[in-house]
């Protein structure tokens, strides 16, 4: 999995031990490491977001959760960060 970024993980300890869940989303407009920031570190403001991975070349993040988060807080993240999140 050479494509994707390393992960951004959360400095809680108690966070990181937990096992959680994980989506792949498709976001349109990603093109640099600048925007991968961008989505990375909204998605990172999410509450229960454990890590994110961006893969440019595919347009997909990888989420990884442990606390269940709706579709709409992630449509919502993406979007405010200036990127749109695709079927």
């Amino acid at each position: 999995s050479g494509d994707w970024s390393s992960d951004v993980c959360s400095s809680d300890l108690k966070r990181r031990n937990m096992i959680g869940n994980k989506k792949v989303i498709r976001v349109e407009g990603m093109s640099c490491e600048h925007c991968a920031e961008k989505v990375k570190s909204a998605l990172m403001e999410i509450e229960g977001v454990k890590s994110v991975a961006v893969n440019l070349k595919k347009g997909e993040v990888k989420i990884k959760y442990i606390l269940d988060i709706s579709d709409n807080t992630i449509v919502k993240a993406v979007s405010e960060a200036g990127y749109q999140v695709v079927e």
